[in-house]
Order: structure tokens, then C-alpha cells, then sequence
């Protein structure tokens, strides 16, 4: 039996979405997670670090990011890096690409599945890059993200999140780009700049902490700070 046909054997044979990623782990995908989309909310089964989403949504980075781009745009089957060359010029974007290398992806491949109005991808990530394994196994790959979908598709135990509650506002994105860019300021001096009350901006930095999880607003400052190098200030239109 050849590699390839002995590697399609074994995702057939996977009872679990874990040992499917055990599998295209020892393909040399250190990293993986599985997304469905839904009008109001969005479906994930991950193999990722602890974070790494609550992270990667919680300062907007799927708005710019070269990866979603490339989602959004419908493109069917592609490495990070294809999406970087097309999507990936603007500051915006490459923070968003040192969220994942922060993560230990330096590139990685996207496959879209789904059907209907619930489409769905299969991320796969990898600390090397990704087009020899693109190449070497896409059959195999594309069967592997079917059979996610498979299992995955009406499971009642994933997590489940609101697309509200994944975002920070943008208001609340230019409280952290104030704090990250002119730590200098004065608290009041922030608030100023901010066009808002002290008051307010007590609320918002709750508001942001809770976001990302932690007690603290200056924990979720050294969160968006310190995996990213800071926050971009917003791009000036042309």
C-alpha cells in the first residue's frame, strides 16, 4: 500500500476529530481548528493553544487579516502564504500574521468545505512552510476536512460563540490603540483625546478586560501589546 493510499485509510479509520488531527499532525501540521459559520454565531472545534482565538477575534484581526481575506473572497483551497502575497501588504495585516507566528504558525493551508449556508473551513498550521505538504498530500487533505464536517457539522458540543461577543468594538479598539501608542497620557488625557468622559472610560476598560478574559484592562493590554508588537494605528485613507 502506497503513503498516500495508506494516509486516506487512516483518516477513513479516525473515530474522532482528535485522532484525524493526530494524524495530519504527523503530516507536520503542529496546529488545527475547524469553523462553521452560521448567520448569528460560529461553530469551532480546535486543536489550537489555549488563547489563540479568544485572541486572534478579540482584537478584530479577521477583519484584516490575509488568511480571512482570502475566506472572504471565496477563494476554495490556498496556503497562508498565497494569501499573504494577494491580501498581506497593510499594516493591519501583518499584525494580524504575528498573531499566528505568536502561535507558533508561520504558515498553513485553508480548505473550505460546508454546504449550503453553512459553509466551513479546516485550518491546518505548521511552524515550516506549507507548500510541499499542500502539494504531497491535497487529496488527502481535502478528504480530511470532509470528514470533520462529517462529525462535526450538527455536533451539539462545540463551542458555540456569538459573532457579537467575539469583537471588540471599535470604540473599544481605539481605547487600546490610545493606551498602546501614548502610554504617556494621563488618564484624564486619554479620555480627552477619546472625545469621552473618565467615567466611560473606566466602563470601557471593564468592558475590554472582560473581552479578552482577564482582570485586568492592563491585562488586556500586555495580551494586545505583547503577541502582536501593538496595535496598528488606524491606516489613513487615501
Amino acid at each position: 500500500m502506497n503513503q498516500e493510499a495508506l494516509l486516506v485509510r487512516q483518516i477513513l479509520n479516525a473515530q474522532t476529530p482528535a485522532e484525524i488531527a493526530r494524524v495530519l499532525r504527523n503530516l507536520g501540521f503542529s496546529r488545527l481548528f475547524w469553523q462553521q459559520w452560521r448567520p448569528t454565531e460560529i461553530d469551532t472545534w480546535d486543536a489550537m493553544p489555549d488563547g489563540f482565538l479568544e485572541h486572534y477575534y478579540g482584537i478584530n484581526a479577521d477583519q484584516y487579516c490575509a488568511v480571512a481575506k482570502a475566506i472572504h473572497s471565496h477563494w476554495r483551497s490556498y496556503t497562508f502564504q498565497e494569501a499573504r502575497r494577494t491580501f498581506g501588504s497593510s499594516p493591519m495585516a501583518q499584525q494580524a500574521e504575528a498573531v499566528w507566528r505568536a502561535f507558533g504558525a508561520e504558515d498553513g493551508v485553508v480548505l473550505m468545505t460546508g454546504r449550503g449556508e453553512r459553509p466551513s473551513a479546516t485550518i491546518l498550521a505548521t511552524s515550516r512552510p506549507a507548500e510541499p505538504l499542500f502539494q504531497a498530500y491535497y487529496p488527502a487533505l481535502t478528504f480530511a476536512a470532509c470528514r470533520l464536517d462529517t462529525m462535526l457539522s450538527e455536533n451539539r458540543e462545540l463551542q458555540k460563540v456569538s459573532r457579537a461577543l467575539l469583537q471588540l468594538s471599535e470604540k473599544q479598539m481605539e481605547v487600546l490603540r490610545v493606551q498602546i501608542h501614548h502610554p504617556d497620557l494621563s488618564f484624564a488625557e486619554q479620555a480627552k483625546m477619546l472625545g469621552i468622559s473618565p467615567r466611560t472610560l473606566v466602563k470601557r476598560h471593564q468592558q475590554i478586560a472582560e473581552r479578552f478574559g482577564v482582570s485586568s484592562f492592563a491585562g488586556a493590554v500586555a495580551k494586545a501589546s505583547s503577541r502582536t508588537g501593538g496595535l496598528p494605528e488606524p491606516e489613513e485613507s487615501s
